[in-house]
């Protein structure tokens, strides 16, 4: 093989071993909690569109803080009571056969370790028809999630005072 062949045959193995070099870097740490986030709002949409919220349950950490605005589960809690109300909450939601379509996020918000999605939603919650703009926060521990905090606008009063 001539000189020039194999210069060109390294540079190219060069320039491809590079390529997978910088495929196998770390993702930053940020990119990885939005990374996790987005799994979580993905399998907490499925949840919320099939009844099945038992993959966005597996992602929760059991030292968990739940937090929600309004009704039996107002307020914020931490630990495994914060764990718990989040498991009683999706349960319940799947149980009385509550659906909803949670839109693609409007926006997505990040200060590395809580990822914020801004999202309408609509469908059946209760015996109402349901449309909704939300906010809900997740703070992500490793590749878990360790926080959920949901905040909404723009519903139907009797929804907020727990009618059904």
């Amino acid at each position: 093989m001539s000189t020039l062949r194999v210069s060109i045959f390294a540079a190219v193995l060069t320039l491809a071993m590079s390529g997978c070099m910088a495929s196998t870097q770390e993702v930053p740490e940020s990119e990885q909690a939005r990374q996790t986030a987005q799994r979580a709002y993905e399998a907490f949409a499925q949840g919320w569109a099939t009844g099945d919220f038992e993959p966005y349950l597996a992602m929760l950490t059991q030292d968990f803080e739940f937090s929600f605005p309004t009704g039996e589960d107002r307020g914020r809690y931490t630990g495994a009571e914060g764990y718990q109300r989040m498991v009683n909450k999706v349960r319940g939601h799947s149980t009385r056969g509550e659906r909803l379509t949670l839109l693609q996020p409007l926006r997505v918000m990040s200060d590395g370790k809580t990822i914020v999605f801004e999202f309408e939603s609509r469908g059946q919650f209760g015996d109402h028809a349901y449309r909704g703009h939300n906010i809900i926060g997740f703070d992500v521990t490793g590749d878990r999630i360790s926080a959920f905090r949901e905040f909404f606008g723009d519903v139907e009063p009797a929804l907020l005072c727990g009618a059904r």
